[in-house]
């Protein structure tokens, strides 16, 4: 088994940042921030510039974790102001609010065909009964299509009968 070398306790600053793999500038720069004193002929003890570079690099990690939230917070609230814009200029409505409109309007609709056999064909029952098919498919059709772009408005897809 091969001995690790030794690392003596003072350095330049020059090979502490190849050790550590920065620059020499950021070595010196980290002396300063966590008041490590040079020693005689310019020397940085290792030991301590190690442990502040290891919590200088922390400290940046944390620094860009807390960042990115806030960065997704300030997006998130833009959001909200941008569809409160939208909303209040009427380019915007609930879902359900919308939902409701189309079953409104698909309710008149469904009631003008169940009332159309027996004002078209009063008299006839055979034109009545073939009139009666053809608007139980359009209504059978209708529910189904609002059902399907309900579920799919709301998100939650569509699981009516397969055609």
């Amino acid at each position: 088994m091969t001995e690790a070398p030794s690392i003596p306790d003072d350095a330049r600053p020059d090979d502490v940042a190849r050790l550590v793999s920065l620059t020499p500038r950021r070595v010196r720069q980290i002396c300063v921030e966590h008041n490590i004193a040079s020693g005689k002929r310019g020397l940085v003890p290792v030991a301590p510039v190690i442990r502040a570079v290891i919590e200088a690099a922390k400290l940046a990690h944390d620094g860009d974790a807390l960042s990115a939230a806030k960065a997704r917070r300030e997006a998130a609230r833009a959001r909200v102001f941008e569809l409160q814009a939208l909303e209040a200029e009427g380019k915007v409505i609930d879902i359900d609010e919308h939902i409701a409109v189309v079953d409104e309007i698909c309710g008149i609709i469904v009631a003008g065909l169940t009332a159309l056999p027996a004002r078209a064909a009063r008299n006839d029952p055979r034109a009545r009964r073939k009139i009666e098919d053809v608007c139980d498919a359009i209504r059978t059709e209708l529910a189904g299509a609002a059902a399907k772009r309900a579920a799919e408005l709301r998100g939650t897809g569509y699981h009516g009968e397969k055609k």
